[in-house]
């Protein structure tokens, strides 16, 4: 399915007691070519910086 895909959007956020550590997905994207948007929350940052656009969590504008 990702390889049919032009961009790929992962939207993670903060939970009360709980953030994205590492998400699986966003490196399969990655390997498939994909551009990725994704949110700035728990370690994704630290991973995938400086592969992908990093947005902030729940901003719909940003994300659009």
């Amino acid at each position: 399915m990702m390889n049919a895909a032009d961009v790929f959007v992962y939207p993670s956020q903060r939970a009360k007691y709980w953030a994205e550590q590492f998400g699986f997905s966003i490196p399969e994207a990655l390997s498939c070519g994909l551009r990725v948007i994704t949110t700035k929350s728990g370690a994704i940052p630290e991973f995938f910086g400086k592969y992908v656009h990093l947005i902030e969590p729940k901003n719909s504008e940003q994300l659009a």
